[in-house]
């Protein structure tokens, strides 16, 4: 209310990184009317405002303040305030915290195909553009800045005539002379710039938008402020990474409603109770952490349920009517195709002795007792539907990637008889190559993750099959040993050398637009 123009910034940071806590500093900056010097340490005090006279502009009680103070003093921190009048505010205050822990977190996986994709970030605002700088480039991504439509135009149009081109922009709407619409409408008219793909920002979204926008080329539209995560998956979807991910719609274009009905489908459960005192206790607890959960109250419901969609999870409870888990569990293991795989954790009140061996071999997962423990329950789940290792996986895709291959990326004198000696017909192959093995490597970590060594098997001797033609051993010599170890049916140590074939595929990328003909050397 005290700033009617500019802007609210709010940020986070470590103060003091101690042995046993943390002092973490909050700053709360606007470009409002400022405060006098002599009203500033009043402010804390309860019922005191600086405009106390009884035509004051703003409302109020002036208790905001006072109460703020009590809550930092209590968590063992300061507050304080820097002004200037008609300048602008800074309130701030520290908070000392316990260290953080490992468990909980959910660091955000980056895919190796974000390494070095360079990202147009055009917005006129400058605090806009660091945010999404440093968003953006968390992702590992290349990023380049622009303040204004004509700017931006300008590097696109440098980037590419040296042969590297812009992939994707982050456009904001509305921008001085030169608005976000017309920037769109400039590049997509352009044949040197079309290719690259546009995300639209906008902090004023308007019925007829998005429609609009589509039309004329945008490939996702989202309103500000946009959040890391919604954003990363925007990036994702447009780029191709994700496609196979996200639903079918009538629409092409990408919305916060589109990845919200996305992010559900990929996190949903199906449980299985009949009790509805413990359905609502299970259904307040799981939507709670943002689970998508759909109900059945027999186990010959859950058979037909997990036919009908793709389940991430099944919560089986072990006694229900008509028939109970266990039946359940041995007719979905029957079941053809990767919905046969789907995790089960058994539920059930009768924590015996032999109960879990019981389980397991009824061909369920895991087990819960009840009633449910929600700490347990939440980490179980955390680690059914995660699956394998994230965290190690991606740390060993970060330690491949940070060293040179002790190997050169191909043989091209051996390889180049193979393509009548033609370099030009060598990349052009080898750009179609490219294309194959991503999507090959998608579905060989699909086949790795639902454990189905047989098509991993068949996968990997393909991949490995078709990187020997252009004789790439960083890729063809982990392809290979993935196929010897699935081939007895073992999976051990395939996601590694998977992670080593993803960590070549964009030096390989890199490479091949390198010798483009044309592209600048």
């Amino acid at each position: 209310k005290f700033t009617s123009e500019g802007e609210i910034v709010i940020r986070a940071m470590a103060d003091e990184i101690g042995k046993d806590y943390d002092r973490l500093l909050f700053s709360i900056s606007d470009t409002g009317i400022g405060i006098p010097h002599d009203k500033q340490s009043a402010i804390f005090e309860r019922f005191i405002q600086v405009d106390s006279t009884s035509t004051r502009k703003y409302g109020g009680t002036g208790l905001g303040l006072t109460i703020s103070s009590e809550l930092v003093k209590l968590m063992g921190g300061e507050i304080g305030v820097q002004s200037e009048p008609g300048k602008g505010s800074t309130f701030w205050f520290t908070i000392v915290t316990d260290k953080p822990t490992e468990e909980g977190t959910r660091p955000l996986v980056i895919p190796m195909d974000l390494k070095d994709v360079p990202i147009l970030v055009v917005d006129d605002n400058k605090t806009n553009r660091l945010i999404l700088e440093k968003i953006v480039s968390g992702f590992g991504c290349e990023v380049f800045k622009a303040s204004t439509g004509f700017e931006a135009l300008s590097i696109l149009h440098k980037k590419a005539s040296l042969g590297d081109p812009i992939r994707l922009v982050l456009l904001d709407m509305q921008m001085p002379e030169m608005d976000g619409e017309r920037v769109l409408k400039e590049i997509k008219m352009d044949p040197d710039l079309r290719s690259a793909k546009v995300i639209i920002l906008t902090s004023m979204g308007h019925r007829g938008d998005a429609a609009r926008l589509e039309g004329m080329g945008c490939s996702a539209y989202l309103l500000k402020p946009v959040r890391q995560k919604e954003l990363f998956n925007s990036i994702l979807t447009v780029l191709g990474q994700e496609g196979k991910a996200y639903k079918k719609t009538t629409s092409s274009l990408i919305t916060k409603h589109v990845l919200n009905e996305t992010e559900r489908e990929h996190n949903s459960i199906l449980l299985a109770e009949d009790n509805p005192v413990n359905q609502m206790l299970a259904l307040r607890l799981l939507q709670k952490v943002g689970y998508a959960v759909d109900v059945v109250e027999t186990g010959k419901q859950a058979v037909d349920a997990v036919q009908r969609k793709a389940y991430r999870l099944v919560l089986m409870d072990v006694q229900m009517p008509e028939m109970d888990g266990f039946e359940a569990t041995k007719r979905i293991r029957q079941l053809e195709g990767k919905v046969s795989k789907v995790p089960i954790i058994a539920m059930t009140a009768y924590a015996m002795s032999g109960d879990r061996e019981k389980c397991l071999q009824a061909g369920m997962d895991d087990y819960i007792p009840k009633p449910l423990n929600v700490d347990e329950t939440l980490s179980l789940i955390k680690k059914y539907m995660a699956g394998y290792s994230t965290e190690d996986r991606m740390a060993q895709v970060r330690k491949v990637s940070q060293t040179k291959p002790f190997i050169p990326l191909y043989d091209i004198v051996t390889a180049l008889p193979r393509f009548g000696d033609d370099k030009s017909t060598f990349y052009e192959f080898l750009g179609a190559f490219i294309t194959h093995l991503k999507k090959s490597v998608y579905e060989l970590e699909e086949a790795l993750e639902n454990k189905d060594a047989n098509k991993a098997n068949f996968l990997s001797h393909s991949i490995k099959g078709a990187a020997g033609n252009f004789e790439i051993r960083s890729i063809r010599e982990p392809a290979s040993r993935i196929e010897e170890i699935t081939k007895k049916g073992s999976l051990e140590g395939c996601m590694e050398m998977l992670d080593q074939i993803k960590a070549i595929i964009p030096i390989l990328e890199k490479d091949y637009r390198k010798n483009l003909p044309g592209a600048t050397k």
